[in-house]
């Protein structure tokens, strides 16, 4: 399974400060519909302006508005996010809808909590501690050998 990662969006609107935490591969939509995960209610805000996707352990900014261009903000140069076209985002970075400047605060690994199971000697499979047989094939798990999992089910 790819890495997780979350990613800290921060911005500022109407003299308030706000902040918006990005985990998982469900799309993030920025824009004026009340729909929107984040909504800008600005007259030069498209109704779906843009979305932030998450794959693999990053995340990539994607214009959906087809006359708005975003103007993005590296390290190194900026530019403009034309329709339909992304942007791997990073860290310290800031890109703008409309009036208002998104900066990207931060991109943290999440760490998947350790977890200790007890490994069938007849099957082979991993079951809870808690358990005295195993409940796929019937065998005591007295004899089983015990394992640290990581939060997929994998042996570390």
């Amino acid at each position: 399974m790819p890495e997780e990662s979350k990613l800290i969006l921060s911005w500022s609107m109407d003299g308030k400060s706000h902040t918006y935490t990005i985990t998982g591969n469900r799309p993030v939509t920025v824009g004026r519909r009340l729909e929107c995960d984040i909504v800008l209610p600005d007259p030069s805000v498209s109704r779906q302006h843009a979305t932030i996707l998450g794959a693999n352990g990053g995340f990539q900014l994607r214009n959906l508005s087809q006359v708005n261009p975003i103007p993005i903000q590296t390290a190194q140069a900026l530019d403009q996010l034309a329709y339909n076209q992304t942007h791997a985002l990073e860290a310290g970075m800031t890109f703008q809808i409309g009036p208002i400047e998104f900066e990207v605060t931060g991109i943290e690994k999440i760490e998947k909590p350790k977890v200790e199971k007890i490994k069938c000697s007849n099957c082979g499979k991993l079951a809870a501690l808690e358990l005295m047989e195993c409940p796929w094939c019937g065998v005591s798990l007295a004899t089983g050998q015990r394992v640290t999992v990581d939060g997929d089910g994998k042996d570390t």
